[in-house]
């Protein structure tokens, strides 16, 4: 039979190493809590800016860079600081203007349409322009939008209808001269290419066409069988 006095000095063992194992067990939780929050820090402080990219620093939405951020590895403050990166592949802006309002209408009044494509890409050296007025790639396309819109309602002025198809190179070449001034003037963009794939016009215009080769045939078979 255990003593009475033996009771309370178990009871003791018994809490300090219950008492010692919490204490073991907090630490460790502790431990393990800073680690989370150190590699959560760590994997928020750096970004990754590929080859064909560009990057921005951006602290507390001002701009914390002098040059657009070159491709590599780049530490700054997490959860402060991100990294803005914009591509700097060429890509393709496509824009069809229908036979209607927003047709140009040529030098003897038919309303022609046109699908006009335009290769571009983001000017490197001037990256931080675009974070400062054009965060939204719609702004430098719908200025694209109505400077093409203007310059072939402009170009296709001087010509008539009947010129459009065998001037189409010419008329592309003056497109892309006022394209490439007016947007890489006022744009931090650079043109590659601007090409006039399609005219278009009105269903009347085609049947008069139609009607105009067909009136020709006549006449054409007409004269051969007046010379038989």
């Amino acid at each position: 039979m255990v003593e009475k006095t033996e009771m309370p000095e178990k009871k003791r063992f018994f809490a300090e190493g219950l008492s010692n194992v919490f204490k073991i067990n907090t630490k460790r939780i502790v431990l393990a809590i800073v680690c989370v929050v150190l590699l959560i820090l760590g994997m928020c402080s750096y970004d990754i800016i590929e080859p064909d990219e560009r990057g921005v620093s951006v602290t507390l939405g001002e701009i914390s860079c002098d040059e657009p951020l070159e491709p590599g590895i780049v530490t700054h403050l997490p959860f402060v600081t991100k990294i803005e990166r914009f591509s700097v592949v060429p890509m393709t802006y496509e824009v069809t203007f229908s036979v209607g309002d927003d047709g140009a209408i040529t030098k003897d009044m038919q309303t022609v349409g046109s699908t006009v494509v335009v290769r571009y890409n983001y000017d490197e050296k001037r990256i931080l322009e675009i974070v400062k007025k054009y965060r939204k790639s719609s702004i430098i396309e719908d200025a694209m939008r109505d400077c093409i819109k203007a310059s072939l309602k402009e170009i296709t002025g001087k010509y008539s209808i009947y010129d459009l198809i065998a001037n189409q190179q010419d008329i592309t070449q003056q497109l892309s001269n006022v394209v490439l001034r007016r947007m890489q003037d006022n744009y931090p963009i650079l043109i590659n290419s601007t090409t006039i794939t399609n005219f278009d016009w009105a269903d009347d215009f085609d049947r008069m066409i139609k009607e105009t080769a067909n009136r020709t045939q006549q006449v054409k078979q007409a004269e051969q069988e007046a010379n038989v």
